[in-house]
């Protein structure tokens, strides 16, 4: 059963080519969170702009 999905899937590309779209795919990611200012929370005075929320919480990770 896996087998047949995986024919019918075909080549999807090199390994090198899926890490580039993976890598770009992250950046617009990121450039359009920082562009655009998401926030996260419930109301509008406990709100965080997710970038700040993430450079506090998770601040050794995106050194």
């Amino acid at each position: 059963m896996r087998l047949n999905w995986r024919k019918q899937q075909g080549a999807w590309g090199s390994r090198a080519e899926l890490d580039e779209e993976s890598h770009q795919y992250a950046k617009r990611l990121a450039y359009s969170v920082l562009d655009n200012g998401i926030f996260i929370g419930g109301d509008e005075q406990r709100s965080h702009r997710l970038y700040r929320y993430a450079e506090k919480h998770y601040a050794r990770a995106m050194r």
